[in-house]
């Protein structure tokens, strides 16, 4: 599958060579050419972070300048490069390389949504915020910085509150988002604060995925701080 991937783009990456030549730099044609070329290099940055293959254990640093690079005009995508450079960080244990990436790509995002008044009615807008949120309250958490990874954690919570128009993957990280909010409210003493994030996080994968591992997680962290019986 990466193989073909790498085809693809070899093959984008020489029409959108020919489309500078014909149409010049600033021209749409190109403008559309440089994002498509940004999201198959995303692809591909992704299958870095999912591999089990050692040769993918090297940071393919070409890839991402080139998608940094190209994606410079399309703030959506260049986000996304930047959160895909931090997962890559954050598993590595790298985790304060990790949190300027997810900085920067969140001041991309805040600043594309301060010039669109309407964010909250466009739900692929909305998810790639949450994401960020969400990937910085597990750097910060790494980091034992509890307080600013809950803060993240309820940003994130706020931006997926129309989860009943999610596919079911995004279910998944809203329920993944409540367990990752009571870890932090526990973290912080706030114990009755974390049993609630657990319900209402339950709650959801009962709904919507009561056979997923996530629903499974978040009933057995409720059972295990019911009171004990004497």
């Amino acid at each position: 599958m990466q193989g073909n991937y790498h085809m693809a783009l070899e093959y984008m990456e020489r029409c959108l060579i020919l489309k500078l030549i014909i149409y010049g730099p600033n021209s749409i044609e190109v403008k559309k050419g440089c994002k498509e070329v940004s999201k198959v290099i995303n692809v591909l940055l992704v299958s870095h972070l999912e591999s089990d293959d050692p040769k993918y254990d090297t940071w393919p640093n070409d890839l991402f300048k080139k998608a940094e690079v190209l994606s410079s005009g399309h703030p959506d995508v260049q986000a996304a490069t930047f959160n895909n450079v931090a997962c890559y960080h954050r598993n590595r244990g790298n985790m304060h390389t990790a949190l300027e990436f997810l900085q920067r790509a969140l001041r991309i995002e805040q600043e594309e949504n301060a010039s669109r008044q309407n964010i909250g009615s466009d739900s692929s807008r909305c998810w790639q915020v949450a994401d960020t949120h969400l990937n910085l309250c597990a750097v910060l958490s790494k980091m034992n910085q509890h307080q600013r990874a809950l803060t993240h954690a309820n940003e994130g919570i706020v931006m997926l509150r129309d989860h009943d128009r999610c596919s079911l993957d995004r279910i998944v990280i809203v329920a993944t988002a409540y367990y990752n909010k009571a870890v932090e409210h526990e973290f912080l003493g706030q114990f009755d604060k974390s049993v609630a994030a657990l319900r209402k996080g339950k709650d959801i994968g009962d709904k919507y995925l009561p056979e997923h591992a996530i629903t499974h997680k978040l009933s057995e962290a409720l059972d295990s701080r019911k009171p004990k019986k004497k």
